[in-house]
């Protein structure tokens, strides 16, 4: 796993499995085929489920990126330490924490929401992420 932002951090399948024993009490897993449960874990964690399909030629809905910056947001307020997964921590979570920090910086161009987060850890957006997100973050 690799920290994004002071209190998020994007991590795959088996670091979301350990997630209770590296002190994160806030999970957003992505992953439409890998599944955590809160019985799994030996600590309480908030933990949020948002599939999305495997593959960088799956377009994530407008909602899917909504709910998940509006997810992020709230719990960044709430947890110590967050992370978002997928199966892989590239695709998926990648494109969901360049959508959180695209929205939470209006400042920023898409490209540079992405080099910050790639620049944490590999990832590659998802197709058509950059036109979703300049549709629902206009930038002036």
């Amino acid at each position: 796993m690799f920290q994004v932002t002071h209190n998020i951090y994007i991590g795959n399948f088996t670091a979301a499995q350990e997630a209770h024993l590296n002190g994160f009490d806030g999970l957003l897993n992505v992953s439409d085929e890998a599944q955590v449960y809160a019985k799994q874990l030996s600590r309480p964690i908030i933990l949020k489920k948002l599939p999305i399909a495997f593959g960088a030629n799956v377009v994530i809905s407008e909602t899917h990126l909504l709910e998940a910056v509006f997810w992020l947001r709230a719990m960044s307020d709430l947890c110590n330490k967050i992370m978002v997964a997928s199966r892989d921590g590239h695709g998926r979570a990648g494109s969901i924490l360049i959508a959180f920090i695209f929205a939470m910086n209006p400042n920023l161009s898409f490209e540079e929401a992405y080099r910050f987060v790639n620049d944490r850890h590999f990832v590659y957006p998802h197709r058509g992420l950059r036109s979703a997100l300049e549709r629902l973050y206009v930038r002036e």
